[in-house]
């Protein structure tokens, strides 16, 4: 065991934490989504066809079920993104994720330049589209190719605020949170050296 542990470097990642006003902070190792991508991990996680799909060894087609069946009833929503350098609006958004690190959904490259020690988030916006070319660009996300598209932003920063004027669903690290999104701001903030990977050397 001693040999064993010689062998093994711990190295520091980060993590990511949401802030809301007059609730408990909660943290994220993963990636944290507002909206569409939220919708469809809980219609996933409530349901008996996820467990169908995962006794027959196709967990990861699961997301894309559900995703395809929240399309036609999902509708878009305006929000307003500001960091220390910058504000922006956004209208008919399907949905903004905060990610720690590239993968979400069952293997989906949602962002592909993230980190897990660099200090940052970057927060991916999808907007102003319609269902069926989003649903083409969901296809392009397994490879990380989504971010070509105009529709998609890709911000990195350390801190974001998020204002939104209604309620949509919210979650971190594929489980649902009850968390009120409708006029309150919104925090996402990464955190630095939160988590240590045990990794053996070579």
């Amino acid at each position: 065991i001693e040999q064993f542990m010689h062998q093994v470097t711990a190295l520091s990642q980060d993590a990511g934490k949401i802030e809301v006003p007059g609730q408990k902070a909660i943290h994220f190792i993963n990636n944290s989504g507002i909206g569409f991508d939220a919708t469809v991990a809980m219609a996933a996680n409530r349901s008996d066809v996820k467990k169908v799909f995962n006794l027959l060894g196709l967990g990861k087609l699961s997301y894309v079920y559900y995703l395809i069946k929240c399309l036609f009833t999902f509708k878009p929503f305006n929000l307003d993104v500001s960091t220390d350098e910058q504000i922006k609006s956004y209208e008919n958004v399907w949905f903004v994720t905060a990610s720690n690190q590239p993968y979400f959904g069952g293997g989906m490259k949602i962002s592909p330049s993230s980190k897990t020690n660099d200090g940052l988030l970057e927060l991916t916006i999808v907007h102003n589209l319609n269902k069926y070319k989003l649903l083409f660009i969901f296809i392009t996300v397994f490879f990380g190719k989504h971010t070509q598209f105009k529709e998609i932003d890709v911000l990195s920063s350390t801190t974001f605020t998020i204002h939104m004027n209604d309620n949509y669903d919210i979650h971190a690290d594929g489980e649902n949170l009850s968390i009120e999104t409708k006029s309150v701001p919104i925090k996402f903030f990464a955190i630095g050296s939160y988590w240590k990977l045990a990794k053996k050397s070579d």
